[in-house]
């Protein structure tokens, strides 16, 4: 009886633990989340470590623990400048995100500052470099420190390419042409 009772504990122990399916390097924390119709095209980080993700439906924002959605749509690109400030480019819109009177972070929009002539375009780059950020849309760059709208470039015919070389953009066009901001 003794034998049958520790042949059966043990046979009863083999199958729970194989029910448990553990791997030699321990069982990881992930959780897998269903895909939608948003893109994310976009991600920067902070100089706190904390992840921001250009969403269709909004800018999403990861601290390592929990997520944050900052509401604002048809977001394309971001960059964060010395001061820590993540600037934002969008379909129409421009600006930096601010916290407000609780701390939550919210989009602050730049294009209020420009002429009624210039205020729709669609910002696909944003940089950054030092106090200085730069977005970028197929037409026109905005060079922005701060609050301050510095200059506004207009950008030779089929430019559609920017990148930031060092401390100089970079703007292509469909002619094989480069031109240096």
């Amino acid at each position: 009886m003794r034998k049958i009772t520790l042949l059966l504990a043990t046979a009863l122990s083999c199958i729970i633990c194989n029910a448990q399916h553990i791997n030699k390097y321990g069982v990881p924390f992930i959780t897998n989340y269903k895909p939608n119709t948003a893109q994310t095209l976009d991600i920067v980080q902070d100089q706190r470590g904390i992840l921001y993700f250009a969403n269709d439906e909004a800018i999403i924002e990861y601290d390592g623990a929990r997520w944050n959605k900052i509401n604002m749509h048809w977001v394309k690109s971001l960059s964060v400048d010395e001061d820590n400030i993540v600037h934002v480019g969008a379909e129409g819109d421009f600006g930096y995100l601010f916290p407000n009177k609780v701390g939550e972070l919210e989009f602050v929009s730049l294009t209020s500052k420009l002429p009624d002539s210039v205020r729709n375009e669609n910002i696909h780059k944003t940089y950054s470099k030092g106090k200085t950020t730069y977005y970028c849309s197929m037409s026109k760059i905005f060079i922005v420190e701060k609050d301050s709208i510095l200059k506004i470039v207009e950008l030779p015919e089929k430019s559609f390419l920017t990148f930031m070389k060092g401390d100089t953009l970079v703007v292509s066009n469909t002619d094989n042409e480069l031109s240096l901001y």
